[in-house]
C-alpha cells in the first residue's frame, strides 16, 4: 500500500519531496531540526472531547424526552453542533504547529497546516548567536470583562524589540511555553532566559 506523502509532512525525511523543493531558497531541510511539532490531529483533540461530551450528555436528556418533537429537536441539534464543529476544524490551516531551526542559516522556521492544507511557511526569524530565547508574558482583554493571559517564546537581541515566534495560552501555558521555549533555544543553540 502506498503512503500518501501529503499527509506525511510531520515526519523525518521529507526534504527529499518535490513539492519542498519550491521552498528552498527559503528554508534547507536537509539541515533543519524540528524543535516543536504539534499534528492536526492533536491540535483537534480537545475540541473533539468536547464535541463527545456534548453528545454523550444530549443523548442522555433525549433519551428522558417525553415525546417525540423534543427528541427531534435535540438529535437535530446535535447533528447541528458536531457537523459545525467538523466544519470548523476541517477548514482551520492553523490547527497543526511546526517549529524548525536552521542552525547553518541561523533561521527559525514557523509554519502551521490544518486537515485539508498544505503545510505554510508563516514566520521566518533570523537569528544571531548573541541572540537568546525568552518567554513574556502579556495579558489581553476577553470575553465578559475577563483577561486572557498569552505566553509569547521569543527571539530577544539586544537594543531591538522581541520577535514573537509562537504563543500559547490556557490552563498548560506556563510548562508549554517554557518546554517549547528550551527545545528552540538548545537546536538553535542560544541561551534560554528566565528573565
Amino acid at each position: 500500500m502506498e503512503k500518501n506523502a501529503q499527509d506525511n509532512w510531520w515526519g523525518e525525511g521529507e526534504a527529499d519531496r518535490p513539492e519542498d523543493q519550491g521552498n528552498a531558497d527559503l528554508f534547507d531541510h536537509e539541515s533543519s531540526v524540528i524543535a516543536y511539532n504539534k499534528s492536526p490531529f492533536a491540535a483537534s483533540l480537545p475540541w473533539l472531547s468536547v464535541g463527545a461530551f456534548v453528545t454523550l450528555l444530549i443523548q442522555g436528556t433525549a433519551l428522558t424526552a417525553p415525546g417525540g418533537l423534543e427528541l427531534c429537536f435535540m438529535e437535530g441539534f446535535n447533528l447541528l453542533f458536531v457537523g459545525a464543529l467538523l466544519i470548523w476544524m476541517m477548514d482551520d490551516a492553523k490547527l497543526g504547529t511546526r517549529i524548525s531551526v536552521d542552525p547553518a542559516d541561523s533561521r527559525i522556521w514557523v509554519g502551521h497546516r490544518g486537515f485539508r492544507t498544505e503545510l505554510e511557511p508563516k514566520l521566518i526569524i533570523e537569528y544571531e548567536s548573541s541572540d537568546y530565547v525568552r518567554i513574556m508574558t502579556r495579558t489581553e482583554p476577553g470575553r465578559e470583562g475577563g483577561t486572557a493571559t498569552y505566553r509569547d517564546i521569543c527571539i530577544c537581541q539586544s537594543g531591538t524589540p522581541p520577535k514573537t515566534i509562537s504563543s500559547t495560552n490556557g490552563p498548560l501555558s506556563k510548562s508549554r511555553a517554557r518546554r517549547m521555549g528550551k527545545s528552540i533555544a538548545r537546536a538553535a543553540g542560544l541561551d534560554y532566559r528566565k528573565k
